[in-house]
């Protein structure tokens, strides 16, 4: 029998391939229910715990705080209404209210700052009603006095749960291997970058432009360059070569903000991604036998907790995961806090950082931009409206649309 390629999306909801757009329709219709419920939310933090959507069941949970009187049940059900799909709505009972935990973050999150422990993840999960704050055994004796702290806190309300973490998720991924076409010798999103000097595997993520356009920038993470100047070649996938020159890092930082520009340093890279990609962010899926190419046009950032996210990187090429949190953080071997991260349940690997994050578009051949991989286990990403706020970059349909 014939090998069945299975779309990471498919993967991720358990269904068939062919399900997958009527599915994008549904989270579609989902996330724009949930964000009109918001506002409403917001007003009364102390009495909601946070939405999460389920896109296979086509349903909207509401945590709920004790009980919920008539009048805001109205005012919901109102809401849902003014929308011609309305989805199902699910109230569950936490213990947690939405204000209750974001208090828990920002004091976790300040004592991160003051204690600088090693290795930590935090976030806000609304589906398990806690502030995470996942940590590795191995660090118990360095982080001892940041989690002495975090313990007083956790004393005098239930709103943290401890994760522990005994490494990365992909270290025992099979990336599915495909014979593919001359795909293979462009330049895209999710291609590997290796650096030489520091022997590093990185992914490529956005393609943007300086203000001015004068210049051509390759985003990756900051931390996949120890310094200026350091040159980087293109490292395609399912091959051992790096021969081709791209140009060098001319920028980069690793916190707050993770994030490196590589000036593009070769004018045939530079007429390629000019003429063949016609202003916009190709990204590579060369696994799948439908969509090779998936074609960007904007920049929208998920707001929904449950929603889909994706990755295109250089080890475990195209994965899918759920939303877990938004705005969350995490700190590194050398101590330094990364911030505000998404962090999402999809599989990554060493050599993935820098790679390009994305959502399907309904029609499945188009994506939206969400930013560039940083770390795994759990998976998170910088979004892209902070890079191009913080670097004066233009990215592709951006450049296109001016």
């Amino acid at each position: 029998m014939l090998y069945a390629y299975k779309e990471p999306l498919a993967k991720l909801w358990k269904v068939n391939n062919t399900k997958i757009p009527t599915l994008l329709r549904h989270e579609k219709n989902l996330m724009i229910v949930d964000k009109l419920l918001q506002p409403f939310l917001e007003k009364h933090s102390t009495s909601f715990g946070g939405t999460f959507i389920n896109v296979p069941k086509n349903r909207i949970i509401i945590n709920v705080v004790g009980k919920v009187n008539k009048t805001m049940k109205d005012i919901i059900k109102s809401t849902v209404r003014s929308y011609r799909h309305r989805p199902k709505l699910v109230y569950r009972k936490v213990n947690n209210s939405l204000a209750a935990l974001r208090y828990t973050f920002d004091q976790v999150s300040n004592l991160a700052e003051r204690f600088k422990p090693l290795d930590i993840t935090c976030y806000i999960n609304i589906k398990l009603n806690y502030v995470v704050l996942q940590s590795f055994p191995s660090h118990d004796k360095q982080n001892g006095m940041f989690f002495d702290a975090v313990k007083q806190i956790r004393q005098y309300n239930e709103t943290i749960h401890f994760s522990r973490s005994d490494g990365i998720q992909s270290s025992d991924i099979k990336v599915d291997s495909m014979k593919i076409d001359n795909i293979n010798t462009s330049i895209l999103g999710g291609d590997g970058l290796y650096n030489k000097q520091d022997h590093r595997t990185c992914s490529l993520g956005l393609w943007a432009k300086s203000n001015d356009l004068k210049s051509d920038y390759f985003v990756t993470a900051g931390h996949c360059s120890n310094s200026n100047n350091t040159s980087f070649y293109y490292y395609p996938w399912n091959t051992t070569g790096h021969s081709t020159y791209i140009g060098y890092m001319r920028f980069w930082r690793t916190h707050p903000l993770d994030v490196g520009l590589i000036l593009i340093n070769n004018d045939k890279i530079i007429n390629f991604i000019n003429t063949t990609m016609n202003s916009t962010i190709i990204i590579r899926n060369t696994d799948s036998k439908k969509n090779k190419l998936l074609i960007s046009y904007n920049d929208v950032a998920v707001s929904s907790h449950g929603a889909h996210i994706c990755k295109s990187g250089h080890t475990t090429h195209v994965t899918c995961g759920h939303v877990l949190g938004f705005n969350g953080f995490f700190t590194n071997l050398k101590k330094e806090l990364k911030s505000p991260i998404t962090f999402s349940t999809a599989i990554s690997g060493h050599g993935d950082s820098g790679g390009t994050v994305f959502s399907y578009n309904q029609d499945f051949k188009h994506v939206h931009i969400n930013g560039i991989h940083m770390t795994g286990n759990p998976q998170g990403y910088l979004p892209a409206e902070i890079i191009v706020r913080n670097f004066n970059l233009k990215l592709m349909w951006n450049y296109l649309l001016n």
